[in-house]
């Protein structure tokens, strides 16, 4: 059985190699607010439109560069890639 490589609804986009991305707040954050995403996409603009697909109640604010630092995580080793800890 022959799997296609590719259909007639996949575009170009479907093809580009995929990266992982830590979206970070800059400023304070408050209660029912995301203060971080790690997302994949083929791009960091790519990144910061699906991080905004889902927000409290910080509102649609990732794609602003002001508010929000957009890292590639490189993957050249083993690391953790994301960790959350609340200390109480």
């Amino acid at each position: 059985m022959q799997i296609p490589l590719r259909s007639d609804n996949q575009t170009s986009e479907d093809f580009k190699p995929y990266k992982i991305y830590l979206l970070k707040r800059i400023f304070g954050v408050g209660y029912d607010e995301f203060d971080g995403k790690v997302i994949i996409a083929s791009s960091a603009k790519a990144a910061r439109k699906i991080a905004n697909l889902k927000y409290g109640d910080e509102g649609p604010l990732w794609t602003d560069a002001n508010q929000v630092l957009c890292r590639e995580i490189p993957l050249t080793m083993p690391m953790v890639v994301l960790e959350s800890f609340r200390a109480g």
